[in-house]
């Protein structure tokens, strides 16, 4: 066991270092990354029945069970390209594209899974959920001079349990403890009586964090020698009040994570080819500092019926095609592609959250290095997307188009024994 031990001390040094550091842009589907694990971005997130390393908790508890004993860790360079155009008084200076700043962030990951004996195994899963990010260097709704924009970053920190209850059907039951930080620059014309039941907490008031935390379960059976099939359910996680910004988000700032559904199966179609599909639902519309509509006013910030983004649930398809190409060299690819969740009439906030972007593409591949080590790497290309809309006439009623891309690299270490 003793040979074990310095890979463990490297692992719990990147625990600490992604509990200070995770931090994601706005993530690929909405507010949520597109997959979790290097290898789970390879395949465009369809992994619910294809589970593919120790972060297999953020898709399916169940799939802890097949990882056997090992340390993942991992860091992905996500950048995203976003902004927006408007000819009109929206954009004190008027001008025809506004690009945000912030554009390189780097998100670290980390799991392990213990195998108690061979019909059960326990785990723990740290990563970055997603969130959003925007800095314009205007003023984007008027008022001083500065940049306006939102940083909102989410991490997780699942322990999962998970057993085999009859030969093939798992079950995986994941307890996790979710961390939130949040800013708002720039929102200087929505903090006053007019706008705001709490005008004082609206803006400008530096990071506030959020605790909290909900549960996850999931499935995971094979039907036959060639298909597997996976269901999971990640309930609503229930946070604490941003209270520095409890004039800004509705419910005097509630900012709870969503719940998600997923379902998925896989099928090993010829030796060593596995085609994995899988659909997800992300309850954005559950939520109602995310869900409230921000179109009309009086906009009564911070109160239970306050304006929000007015998005709605999102669904999201996935495909993955993984390859045993060797006994040492793994290849994948995958697509995705998810609904868009908010109409044109809710443009105005969506400009600080500009979640567009629909169709992702995804390759990645593990090379076995011996019989401890595997590295594995996976990008990501989220396809330009625009969506266009009218501000409210309070803000000069003009046309808006939002735009954005985005690429996500990521590299990780796999120790077995």
């Amino acid at each position: 066991m003793l040979k074990h031990v310095q890979p463990l001390r490297l692992a719990a040094a990147v625990i600490t270092t992604t509990c200070l550091a995770s931090s994601a842009a706005l993530a690929t589907n909405g507010m949520f990354s597109h997959g979790f694990g290097i290898n789970a971005k390879a395949l465009a997130g369809a992994v619910t029945a294809n589970s593919q390393d120790s972060l297999a908790a953020g898709s399916n508890p169940a799939g802890m069970l097949k990882q056997g004993n090992r340390v993942d860790v991992g860091v992905s360079a996500f950048m995203p390209d976003r902004g927006y155009s408007s000819l009109g008084a929206f954009v004190p200076p008027r001008g025809p594209n506004q690009d945000s700043g912030n554009k390189l962030f780097l998100v670290p990951e980390f799991g392990i899974n213990y195998m108690l004996d061979d019909k059960s195994s326990i785990g723990l899963s740290v990563g970055g959920n997603g969130g959003m990010n925007t800095e314009y260097n205007i003023s984007v709704y008027g008022g001083p001079s500065r940049p306006t924009g939102v940083d909102l970053s989410q991490m997780f920190i699942g322990l999962t349990y998970a057993r085999e209850v009859l030969p093939g059907h798992v079950f995986g039951i994941t307890p996790v403890l979710a961390v939130q930080r949040f800013k708002a620059e720039g929102l200087s014309p929505f903090a006053t009586a007019a706008f705001s039941t709490r005008p004082g907490n609206v803006t400008d008031r530096g990071y506030d964090l959020s605790y909290g935390g909900g549960i996850a379960v999931g499935y995971q059976g094979k039907l036959s020698d060639e298909v597997t099939v996976g269901l999971a359910y990640f309930s609503r996680m229930f946070m604490t009040r941003f209270d520095k910004y409890s004039g800004l988000f509705a419910e005097q700032g509630d900012m709870d994570v969503p719940p998600v559904f997923n379902a998925g199966i896989a099928v090993e179609f010829l030796p060593g080819w596995t085609l994995s599909a899988d659909f997800q639902a992300i309850f954005y519309g559950q939520i109602p500092a995310i869900a409230n509509s921000g179109a009309a006013l009086p906009f009564a910030l911070g109160s239970d019926q306050g304006a929000g983004f007015g998005w709605d649930t999102m669904s999201v398809v996935k495909a993955g095609l993984q390859w045993e190409a060797t006994d040492n060299l793994t290849l994948r690819a995958g697509i995705s592609h998810n609904s868009q969740t908010f109409e044109p009439s809710e443009i105005l906030f969506n400009v600080i959250a500009p979640g567009i972007v629909r169709t992702h593409a995804s390759i990645g591949a593990t090379y076995t290095i011996n019989e401890h080590n595997k590295i594995s790497f996976a990008y990501t290309r989220a396809f330009e997307n625009h969506q266009a809309g009218t501000a409210p006439a309070a803000f000069g009623g003009d046309q808006v188009v939002l735009r954005m891309d985005q690429h996500d690299l990521g590299l990780s270490w796999t120790y077995s024994w």
